[in-house]
């Protein structure tokens, strides 16, 4: 189909050619498209070659490919360039000096600190102070200093502990 966009190669089974005696001059080819497929080249997705692969095919199920960029499916939690990763709760163990400051201000945007290991880097993680989440950023430092997160507190209406 639409000569598989110069982007593949077209693929017909016997049955799929066809073309009139031309004698001496052997026969006329020509394949019926509907029946005929593309092989497509590496990089080059879709029936006709003409759109760009995405990256393990978005880990179908958990998302489509759009010409070349995952459309992961967040619904049921799967993001990442090639929706391998998923959102999920993860239990960090600290190392005594797991939160600090562990107070902050009204106004919010304080810097608040969580040291420990298990962190997994990826845009969405987040520290979660009551109801609401803050962008978390990841910092790993030289070792043996451990990997920590810090994070800018929400704004509250009235003092009160957030867990």
């Amino acid at each position: 189909p639409g000569n598989c966009s110069s982007n593949g190669v077209c693929l017909a089974s016997p049955g799929d050619q066809y073309g009139n005696n031309l004698g001496e001059d052997g026969y006329e080819h020509a394949i019926n498209a509907t029946l005929a497929r593309c092989l497509c080249f590496y990089g080059w997705g879709g029936e006709d070659c003409g759109q760009l692969a995405c990256p393990m095919n978005c880990s179908y199920p958990r998302g489509q490919c759009n010409n070349g960029t995952c459309a992961c499916d967040s619904q049921q939690g799967y993001f990442g360039h090639n929706c391998s990763e998923e959102f999920g709760a993860v239990v960090l163990r600290t190392d005594g000096r797991g939160l600090t400051p562990s107070y902050g201000i009204f106004r919010g945007g304080s810097t608040v600190t969580v040291r420990g290991t298990g962190f997994v880097s990826a845009d969405t993680m987040r520290c979660k102070f009551g109801d609401v989440a803050s962008q978390a950023t990841l910092v790993q430092p030289t070792p043996p200093d451990l990997a920590y997160v810090y994070c800018k507190t929400p704004a509250v209406a009235s003092p009160r502990e957030v867990f």
